[in-house]
């Protein structure tokens, strides 16, 4: 199939479309009918580009675009798909990464396989949700320290690519979860290396989240009061409590009764 037909329009209650493995270079604007549309795939096509016409469809939350020959992410598309949980974007040609990637505040799973990323945004770290991250087979030199916001992160692979090394306290933030798990090969082999056990045992919880991390925090406050939490009696009955967080992700969450403290 080389075009989608504008009859595409009369489905509106339609929630997957697979229109994979077709000839496909551009899509109708009739598909902006669709706005029930939580899963398209449009793998294996003739796309250059992301369709702007997806820009309409605000109920998506995958959104399958391997197997094209894609080279921009246009911004202001990528800015109105903001309920996307995954991305595929495996086997294109993408060089850059935009910064309105930050946009898509609630993506769990980026694949970016077999592209040509130089480098990643600054931006990636407002991914806040992400779980699983593939980069595999790209020519990254380097990642931005601010991936190491991502700490919900447990899947990132990096294979075949050009990097020497990886943030400190990312790497120090995937081992220390993957340690959490008492069957996995990073605990299993944990014991023959004695002195990373010895630096990773210094690790901090964050107060929010719970996740672990390492050299980079949030120091804050939270103000008790002992005559309502703990039953005492005296004239000072509030008095602050030290606590860390992980990241400014976790300190812009709503909610908690959590204060920054200044630096002077």
């Amino acid at each position: 199939m080389h075009k989608v037909p504008k009859s595409v329009a009369r489905l509106t209650d339609v929630r997957i479309l697979q229109l994979s493995n077709n000839f496909l270079t551009s899509l109708p604007i009739e598909l902006q009918s669709l706005k029930h549309l939580t899963e398209l795939n449009l793998g294996n096509n003739s796309l250059k580009e992301v369709p702007s016409v997806l820009r309409n469809l605000n109920s998506l939350r995958k959104l399958y675009l391997f197997g094209n020959h894609i080279s921009i992410l246009a911004p202001e598309v990528l800015e109105e798909l903001s309920d996307l949980v995954l991305l595929n974007l495996n086997h294109n040609q993408i060089a850059v990464l935009p910064a309105g990637i930050k946009s898509l505040r609630n993506l769990q799973t980026l694949s970016l396989q077999d592209n040509q990323l130089v480098e990643l945004p600054v931006e990636i770290g407002f991914l806040s949700k992400m779980i699983e991250m593939n980069l595999t087979k790209n020519l990254l030199v380097h990642l931005p320290r601010e991936i190491s916001r991502l700490t919900r992160l447990v899947r990132l692979y990096l294979a075949r690519n050009r990097l020497n090394s990886l943030p400190e306290e990312l790497a120090a933030r995937l081992i220390l979860v993957e340690n959490r798990r008492r069957f996995s090969v990073v605990h299993r082999t944990m014991t023959h290396y004695p002195k990373l056990s010895l630096m990773l045992s210094q690790c901090g919880h964050c107060a929010l989240c719970l996740q672990p991390f390492l050299t980079t925090w949030l120091e804050c406050v939270v103000f008790i009061n002992l005559r309502k939490e703990m039953k005492v009696r005296g004239s000072q009955t509030t008095v602050p409590i030290r606590v860390l967080l992980c990241s400014y992700l976790c300190f812009n969450k709503k909610g908690h009764p959590y204060f920054g403290i200044a630096s002077v």
